[in-house]
């Protein structure tokens, strides 16, 4: 798995020969189990915490992740933003961005 230790520190050893350090991982192993609470999560969770271990012995100090729920996609609305961008909202409720 990617998280494991040994593909962790292969690409640390990569990116430092190219002069790069890697600080921060924005990746993480699946997790809808224990965001929703449902069957799996302690399995999960040991991966994650895994993820977490390994990054500590290799020094990473940053993990990027995310706990919040699953959102369908029934519950996220298209607005235009900025410079036409589309952004998301996710009730709706939220009003229209500024032009």
């Amino acid at each position: 798995m990617p998280w494991d230790y040994v593909p962790l520190k292969l690409y640390q050893e990569l990116l430092a020969e190219e002069g790069f350090s890697l600080d921060v991982i924005e990746d993480n192993p699946p997790m809808e189990a224990i965001r929703l609470g449902r069957p799996g999560r302690e399995e999960e969770f040991e991966i994650f915490a895994g993820l977490v271990r390994n990054m500590g012995r290799l020094g990473i100090p940053v993990l990027c992740y995310n706990w919040a729920r699953a959102r369908l996609a029934a519950d996220v609305s298209r607005l235009p933003g900025r410079g036409g961008a589309a952004v998301s909202a996710s009730t709706p409720r939220c009003s229209r961005a500024p032009r």
